[in-house]
């Protein structure tokens, strides 16, 4: 009996780990276009303008820290952002499940217990 259970446990981590596996997959290579997205709306919204321009003229930039610093925030692409974020955490969770169910999958590790 209890190794019917430990199959039918390893057989579940299994699934598991190949389900995550493949979504984890799947958002790395969702992660390469939505990035390339980021790159783009951040040089069309001249986010990348205001930040060189706190290196290149930083006593105007902190003479007028307040409304720089609003610029910044109305030119940053909040959307991309959280998509980027959103895809991230994906990769994250996917790896956490990943690493919990590898272990689980080392072949005849659970009917070795069982048997001793």
């Amino acid at each position: 009996m209890a190794r019917i259970v430990a199959e039918r446990r390893r057989l579940a981590a299994c699934r598991r780990f190949t389900l995550a596996s493949g979504v984890c997959m799947a958002a790395l290579i969702a992660l390469v276009p939505i990035i390339g997205g980021l790159a783009a709306e951040l040089r069309a919204s001249g986010f990348a303008q205001l930040i060189e321009l706190a290196f290149s003229d930083t006593r105007l930039v902190i003479a007028n820290w307040q409304d720089y610093a609003l610029s910044l925030l109305e030119s940053f692409p909040i959307m991309n952002a959280v998509g980027v974020l959103a895809v991230i955490a994906v990769i994250l969770a996917c790896a956490s499940v990943i690493f919990r169910y590898f272990s689980s999958l080392a072949p005849n590790r659970h009917l070795r217990a069982v048997n001793q």
